[in-house]
């Protein structure tokens, strides 16, 4: 092997998750031409599930060992009535930077420990499967995810023998991997996971990718699979805690937890498949492990509860076309992300933002991650700064997300013997009795009449899901819609009217963000202005004229007429930033390049003919193809007496 195949390494893209890793690594040239697009697809990395245990138990009850939250009680389940959960379960990418102990192997270790681990057998996996050893790797992360946890996570990365880390937004991944080289399009990025959702709009432009803006949420407030299961498990839970003579949940320990969860999910995800011939009306899953009471969930209540839980994505999506200046129009593509997307009700929510509806594969984020990470390696780079991943918050969710809760019946030929009952020590023996009335308004009525209005509520829907199953049936209707069903969810945009005239009018009349900053520049006070730049983008972090403006500021300084050679320092470093926020931005490259020239040819001026022959190859590093910095190079290198 040559000395310059020795030097080569890998470049390596890791999708973090909550459930788990998913890794992809490039060996040098796989990803594509210099603009970073796709070429040879990166290959996937196996990696195992021990180093990365989930989902993690977390007891909440007296004893429980572990934390309890003030105000634990999630707006997900204010709104939809149900029980407190005693447990929670959770995951290492949300635990990063916390002092909390989980169990990996049988060991007990902090959270960071353990994503370092993860990381390592990552590396060591992808050094073993390439002969090569790991150079460049990019992390794809949720535009939420805190500062920080990426500081955690950063930390360990360089624990586990990752040196040179980058972060990236999960949807810019998203994109990254899904675009054909040299295509231009809007992509919107449609993410529904464990953990959370994120939309994310971005524009790809031969090679080049830029987030246009983001809306997002995270569990437990927000639709995604960690709440749907959540759900099911409350409902369990107060079905249980209705009968105890069929299920004591006091005595339920972490086994019974994750027995239970692991059903849920099951139940939750044969409940939100398409229907088909093989459907069932109902789904029951047993909760305690002596079988003795098995809960039912009918398909038409669980899309009655789905429905409306769905609601904060709709908003979430409005919202963002409506801070970006698009409408549904603009997008070419949407690119569905996540397991959760894989639900016809979501997927349906979707298919009308865009042209197309695509389902991104698994293994999407990690290839993207690889590609981007392949593209920075062969690229110089200014010092990692996550400010161009961007943290967003939760507060697209809103307050007004009520809808009905998940409505649970213990299924028929359930009910424990009276001599089968195991009570707990101490506990009277309930009364025999008749059986419990059929679901009616006057029954709703008469609980409400008691003062016991959750009961009275779970009745109610109840009967407006078997009201709208009958109406299905009579009106022959092929598809069961969320409820209740709402027209269009984004249609298609028409003409303004005249108070949205004037509204935008208003805001085009609002003095732009930037404007210091370009009022700093005509003073030629450079520093200044960029720092005030960041200031305008720091204020709106997700309009993408600023962060254009931003980047423009940063430039324009850089290449004053007035410079000089003196300022060539300043003038790297504001150029170094801009590349900072937007490494895919071939424009300021070619800065990069001029600016060297220039600082090269002054430097030859002054005499100063190795350090002049040092900047033009610098200059090459970021132009390789200009010609008057290779041009001075060949003339300076081939003078007698130069080096």
């Amino acid at each position: 092997m040559s000395s310059m195949a020795e030097e080569e390494t890998l470049s390596l893209g890791i999708d973090l998750g909550s459930t788990g890793l998913r890794a992809a690594y490039a060996a040098p040239g796989g990803g594509g031409g210099t603009d970073g697009a796709v070429g040879r697809a990166p290959r996937t990395v196996e990696v195992p599930e021990g180093p990365w245990p989930w989902p993690l138990w977390e007891g909440r009850g007296p004893g429980a060992g572990t934390r309890t939250r003030a105000g634990a009680r999630s707006r997900s389940q204010s709104r939809s009535h149900s029980p407190e959960l005693p447990v929670a379960f959770g995951s290492l990418k949300n635990m990063l930077g916390d002092t909390r102990t989980v169990t990996v192997g049988g060991e007990s270790v902090t959270p960071q420990e353990a994503v370092t681990r993860a990381l390592r057998t990552v590396r060591e996996r992808a050094e073993a499967e390439a002969s090569r050893t790991v150079g460049q790797t990019v992390i794809s992360v949720p535009a939420r995810y805190e500062s920080a946890r990426r500081i955690a996570l950063r930390d360990a990365a360089a624990a586990a023998g990752l040196e040179q880390v980058r972060l990236v937004t999960d949807s810019v991944a998203a994109v990254v991997g899904h675009t054909e080289k040299n295509s231009s399009s809007t992509v919107l990025v449609f993410g529904m996971g464990y953990g959370g959702f994120e939309l994310g709009l971005v524009r790809s432009a031969r090679g080049h990718f830029r987030a246009l803006g983001y809306e997002s949420g995270a569990a437990p407030a927000a639709p995604c699979g960690a709440a749907f299961d959540r759900e099911i498990l409350a409902a369990a839970l107060h079905l249980a805690r209705v009968h105890p003579e069929l299920a004591d949940t006091t005595r339920w320990d972490e086994t019974d937890w994750q027995r239970l969860r692991t059903r849920a999910e099951r139940a939750k995800e044969e409940l939100a498949a398409a229907p088909g011939p093989a459907s069932r009306a109902a789904v029951a899953l047993t909760l305690d492990s002596g079988a003795r009471m098995r809960m039912e969930i009918r398909r038409a209540d669980f899309a009655a509860y789905l429905g409306p839980q769905l609601a904060p994505v709709r908003r979430s999506a409005t919202a963002l076309l409506d801070q970006t200046g698009l409408t549904v129009a603009d997008v070419e593509t949407v690119l569905l992300v996540g397991g959760s997307t894989a639900m016809p009700a979501v997927r349906a929510l979707a298919e009308p933002l865009g042209d197309t509806c695509v389902a991104a594969r698994p293994e999407l984020l990690a290839y993207g991650a690889a590609l981007h990470a392949e593209f920075l390696s062969r690229t110089p780079v200014a010092a990692p700064d996550d400010r161009g991943v961007p943290v967003v918050t939760d507060d697209a969710l809103g307050a007004d997300t009520d809808g009905p809760p998940l409505v649970a019946t213990v299924r028929a030929g359930t009910a424990a013997k009276p001599s089968e009952r195991t009570e707990p020590p101490g506990r009277p023996e309930p009364p025999d009795g008749p059986e419990p009335p059929e679901p009616s308004l006057a029954e709703a009525r008469r609980l409400l009449a008691e003062g016991r209005t959750e009961d009275a509520s779970a009745q109610l829907h109840q009967l407006v899901a078997e009201a709208r199953t009958l109406l299905e049936e009579i009106d022959g209707a092929k598809t069961q819609a969320p409820w209740p069903s709402p027209p269009d969810p984004l249609p298609e945009p028409a003409l303004p009217d005249a108070a949205t005239a004037a509204r935008n009018g208003t805001e085009r009349d609002r003095p732009s963000p930037l404007a210091p900053a370009h009022a700093l520049l005509e003073k030629r006070q450079y520093e200044q202005a960029v720092r005030a730049s960041h200031a305008a983008w720091a204020e709106e972090p997700t309009h993408p004229d600023v962060f254009e403006g931003m980047i423009e500021v940063h430039c324009a300084a850089a290449m004053a007429e007035d410079g000089g050679g003196a300022r060539f320092e300043d003038a790297e470093r504001w150029l170094r930033c801009a590349y900072g926020h937007d490494a895919t931005n071939t424009r300021i490259r070619d800065l990069l390049a001029e600016r060297t020239y220039a600082h090269a040819v002054e430097l030859h001026r002054q005499g100063e003919h190795r350090e002049a022959v040092e900047a033009l190859k610098k200059s090459l590093s970021w132009g390789p193809e200009h010609r008057a910095s290779r041009d001075l190079l060949t003339r300076l290198t081939r003078r007698p007496g130069r080096a």
